[in-house]
């Protein structure tokens, strides 16, 4: 393409060339003496070169855009495609938040719960800490009651020593004492015994003075007739 378009500047230099030629044949001499032609067609052959410089470059910078564009555009078609995914992307985000918005809100609503569980779990605590100080307290105070009742005890074991002692002796002098009275009862019913014999003598003895007395009524009776 560039070879084709300098020979369309030299053709186009030719016939400039041949315009100045005939020029030159049907004007005046005055101004063709004017006319340097050599020093016209350097500044045309400068023209050219600068021509095909220029046209070289914007050639060079057509084909940089163009090849820019074109992996401009396939950048912005993988853009879009980005797009189109992150757009994709963003919609499962916002679900994702959303599903986390709301497991964090159920979450936060257990942490407050188990903030108020705490709380009165910390109640409970000094529920128990209390309880425990006044069964601790019963604890101190019943051992204090075991070493008064264990002081009891052993002057109960002194005592019922003291009473074995006395039970023994009791004991020996209940031995005694029913010794005796069984002495005492077998001298009793012998009395007793003689008691009765007694009685019926003396029952029987009333009776021989009543005869006795009649006796002597009836006796002194007749002596005094």
């Amino acid at each position: 393409m560039k070879s084709n378009l300098t020979r369309m500047i030299v053709l186009k230099m030719a016939s400039y060339k041949k315009l100045i030629i005939a020029l030159a044949i049907f004007l005046p001499a005055t101004v063709f003496a004017q006319v340097d032609i050599e020093k016209q067609m350097q500044v045309m052959k400068e023209n050219v070169d600068n021509s095909t410089h220029n046209f070289d470059r914007n050639k060079e910078n057509m084909d940089t855009s163009a090849n820019n564009v074109k992996e401009l555009s396939r950048v912005l078609d993988e853009l879009s495609k980005y797009k189109l995914q992150g757009e994709k992307d963003l919609k499962v985000a916002n679900d994702n938040i959303e599903e986390l918005s709301k497991a964090k809100q159920t979450y936060e609503g257990f942490i407050k719960e188990e903030v108020d569980f705490i709380g009165q779990e910390q109640q409970n605590i000094e529920k128990l800490k209390e309880l425990t100080r006044r069964v601790l307290a019963n604890i101190d105070q019943r051992k204090k009651n075991i070493m008064a009742y264990q002081s009891f005890v052993e002057k109960v074991d002194t005592k019922l020593k003291e009473w074995d002692v006395n039970q023994r002796k009791i004991a020996s002098t209940i031995e005694v004492i029913e010794a005796k009275s069984q002495d005492t009862t077998n001298e009793r019913n012998v009395w007793l015994d003689k008691t009765k014999l007694y009685k019926d003598e003396a029952s029987n003895w009333a009776k021989q003075k009543k005869i006795s007395e009649v006796n002597y009524d009836m006796f002194t009776k007749m002596r005094k007739k």
